[in-house]
């Protein structure tokens, strides 16, 4: 269904963009327009999927301005003292990470069991990431085969 509706939008040049993440519109028009059957709406970090894009892009944003204008006061910019290593992203978002693992959480505190678009928080993630994974951090599991 959901190619059909691609190949139709693609014709129409109205229904055309070159915005990133534009599968999003056709994704919600067809879920109001009731055409997936069985649906359910799951609300945000609810679980099974965590969505972090958009929230992980205006963090990376802000880090990437903090970092070229040299005004590092962003504890995840600033070399991880090991004793805080769990606190890789700034304090106004401790609510999306477990405090004593780090990792993200859905808004119950249980771990969000797939993380999806977690490439957007660029660097951060990806530093933080490699200096857990050189430690032996026990989380590693999937990232051997990535």
């Amino acid at each position: 269904m959901l190619m059909k509706e691609f190949d139709e939008w693609k014709t129409k040049a109205e229904c055309r963009t070159n915005m990133k993440g534009d599968d999003q519109s056709i994704h919600n028009y067809l879920y109001y327009e009731q055409r997936f059957r069985n649906a359910i709406a799951i609300p945000h970090r609810a679980r099974p999927v965590h969505v972090v894009g958009y929230t992980a892009a205006r963090i990376f944003e802000h880090a990437q301005k903090e970092k070229e204008e040299g005004n590092v006061r962003s504890n995840f910019l600033m070399e991880n003292d090991d004793n805080k290593w769990q606190h890789w992203l700034p304090e106004e978002y401790d609510e999306l990470i477990d405090p004593k693992t780090g990792l993200l959480v859905n808004i119950d505190g249980s771990p969000s069991g797939e993380v999806h678009q977690h490439d957007r928080f660029g660097w951060i993630i990806e530093s933080w990431m490699n200096k857990n994974f050189n430690k032996g951090w026990p989380y590693n599991s999937g990232r051997d085969e990535q």
